[in-house]
């Protein structure tokens, strides 16, 4: 039986009229804006940028009748506010390349885009077992191993698929976004910088076993 929404988005959709939708996406607003304008505030050049996204991000959640935020479905699997963030960082990513235009090679390439990049830098985590904060540089993949490194992407993008919401967004901002873990600690609540780092730790070792059990014993970076 699906979850109730949360009360300020159930009053925003079932809005009858103009002005109730319009007091309700007041309310919206002032119990998001905070996360909103965080995530807006991100990687931007400075404080009129970060503004400019923010206001993107409100005209956004609220085109065509809050389109967007009828997708929310409260199936129990992460917090409206993870997956809000979710949306958020997405648009982000919609105003940058509107405003700059889409990065060069990003998507011709599998091994060129951010995804694969992200899954390169987590499989040397989990290979070398490091610390968390000290990130190794990334390095070309050895032409003789290429089919074993793509082999490990695809077991990795699996991996990632069984991550609730919540943890899945964590692996997001660190290593395809590279949001500083004080700031990750600030949009996602937690306590602070070590309890991030601890739950990294927690998703690594999900991460291994289940590389483990796809037939990866030897995770070479």
């Amino acid at each position: 039986m699906p979850e109730p929404l949360p009360p300020e988005l159930s009053a925003l959709l079932d809005a009858a009229d103009p002005a109730a939708k319009e007091g309700a996406w007041r309310r919206f607003v002032n119990k998001h804006s905070r996360l909103i304008l965080t995530t807006a505030r991100e990687a931007c050049a400075g404080y009129d940028d970060g503004m400019e996204r923010y206001t993107f991000l409100l005209d956004e959640l609220k085109r065509n009748d809050f389109h967007r935020l009828r997708g929310y479905v409260a199936d129990g699997r992460g917090k409206f506010t993870t997956w809000l963030v979710v949306v958020a960082r997405r648009l982000c990513v919609d105003y940058h390349r509107k405003r700059f235009g889409r990065r060069r090679g990003v998507g011709d390439d599998p091994q060129t885009s951010a995804e694969w990049e992200m899954r390169s830098r987590l499989i040397r985590m989990i290979a070398e077992q490091v610390d968390p904060s000290d990130l190794p540089d990334s390095s070309a993949p050895n032409p003789e191993k290429q089919m074993r490194e793509s082999d490990r992407h695809r077991a990795v993008e699996r991996a990632l698929s069984q991550l609730d919401a919540r943890d899945h967004l964590l692996i997001k901002l660190r290593f395809e976004d590279e949001v500083p873990v004080r700031n990750i600690a600030k949009i996602m609540g937690f306590s602070g910088e070590v309890s991030v780092y601890r739950q990294l730790k927690r998703i690594y070792r999900t991460l291994r076993a289940y590389l483990q059990e796809s037939g990866f014993d030897e995770m070479e970076a």
